[in-house]
């Protein structure tokens, strides 16, 4: 009897090995009919020749507290309500805010851009209309102060080259004694 039990213990784990090596044949081989999703993972830049390079690189995904100093300033900037017209500073363009969302501090927002489509932004993308007047109206400053620090530097670098009549010495003489010589 305890030989007919270990028999038939025997027989069940054959079956169950027999039953997962078909299972994992199968799996096999449906993964090879199927395209791969998933890619392998590429080796670093610096590794892969010059030709295989990539010519576009991918911008490094910020962590929370990587923010740019003016942008972390622009996310405790007031809220913005709902129906307001803003300057999306991205996409360079005239947005609405359709939607405002409370549920992450600080809230984020729905806005309808020019062509219709709406995506979800933070504050710190946004820029009300008196905000983008007062940004514009100083980077006018900011290029006209630039274009007249450079007339200035022009200037006193042309001030500081001798002018043609400083260029030569003048003699007492000249032409005029030379001609006072001859007539003699």
């Amino acid at each position: 009897m305890i030989v007919m039990i270990a028999f038939g213990m025997v027989l069940a784990l054959a079956t169950a090995l027999l039953l997962a090596v078909v299972l994992q044949r199968r799996v096999q081989q449906k993964r090879a009919a199927e395209p791969e999703v998933e890619e392998e993972p590429e080796p670093p830049v610096e590794l892969l020749p010059a030709a295989v390079t990539p010519t576009k690189k991918k911008k490094a995904r910020r962590k929370p507290g990587d923010d740019p100093p003016e942008e972390a300033a622009r996310a405790n900037l007031p809220e913005i309500k709902k129906g307001a017209r803003c300057w999306h500073r991205k996409a360079k363009e005239w947005c609405r805010v359709v939607k405002v969302y409370y549920d992450d501090h600080p809230p984020y927002y729905s806005v309808q851009m020019l062509d219709g489509s709406e995506r979800a932004t933070v504050r710190a993308r946004l820029e009300t209309e008196e905000e983008h007047v007062a940004e514009v109206a100083a980077a006018e400053r900011a290029a006209a102060e630039r274009k007249a620090e450079k007339a200035a530097a022009a200037l006193l670098a042309e001030e500081a080259q001798p002018r043609r009549s400083e260029r030569r010495p003048q003699t007492s003489g000249g032409r005029g004694e030379t001609s006072a010589k001859k007539r003699r």
